[in-house]
């Protein structure tokens, strides 16, 4: 009877297929994590002083870690990559091919993200297809710059230069410019660190999502079942 999307873009969709635009809400999901207790650089076997850029994603090549890993030989940081797929060996090769796995840490599984925040200097998300992008929010809640590609759930929230930085999708040296451009210049970071914590406590926080999903059940309450 109703719609829920979790971005403009999903919401627009579900407008058109279903032919009811007053039916359709925007909910997000919200970007709260709880406490994990806290990881050291050393656990990862990240060098004194050296940067860190986490990805946190499935290793497929629809997530562009491949785009990242070629993007670090144009940086001096430290890649943490968390998360397992079908492509995780393919990308162990890529790795020692471009001779960086000194610089890598194919860190598996992890359920701790909020841990895992604690410890980088950046976020990169260079996809190649994203739909919304929730560890973009976690970021934000956690004050770690976002580096995003221009799929459609980055774009639709984040303006460029103003809480995150938007790269060209399939482009590692757009992707290890914007990454440059965060780990160098300190105001900048400071400015995007502003910029996406706002974001977050405007529409990602529990208390902003959770009031929104109550307004919105009930307004469907109050409508009740369509004639």
């Amino acid at each position: 009877d109703y719609y829920m999307g979790v971005n403009p873009e999903v919401c627009e969709a579900a407008k058109r297929e279903s032919g009811y635009s007053d039916r359709v809400f925007l909910c997000h999901p919200f970007g709260t994590l709880k406490d994990d207790p806290p990881l050291s650089r050393k656990d990862f076997g990240i060098p004194e002083g050296m940067p860190v850029i986490l990805m946190l994603a499935r290793m497929h090549r629809e997530k562009g870690v491949d785009l990242l890993l070629c993007a670090a030989l144009k940086l001096n940081a430290f890649l943490l990559l968390a998360g397992t797929g079908p492509e995780l060996e393919s990308y162990r090769e890529l790795a020692k091919r471009l001779g960086i796995e000194s610089r890598v840490c194919f860190a598996g599984w992890r359920s701790d993200r909020s841990a895992l925040l604690g410890i980088a200097d950046v976020l990169a998300m260079p996809s190649r297809r994203e739909t919304f992008g929730a560890v973009m929010v976690e970021a934000w809640g956690r004050k770690v710059p976002v580096v995003a590609s221009k799929t459609p759930g980055p774009r639709q929230y984040i303006e460029h230069g103003v809480n995150g930085l938007l790269h060209e999708i399939d482009s590692a040296d757009d992707l290890a410019k914007n990454l440059e451009a965060v780990l160098k210049d300190n105001a900048l970071r400071d400015q995007i660190v502003a910029g996406g914590t706002h974001t977050y406590e405007s529409q990602f926080s529990k208390e902003v999502v959770v009031s929104n999903l109550l307004k919105t059940y009930e307004e469907i309450i109050r409508r009740g079942i369509p004639a």
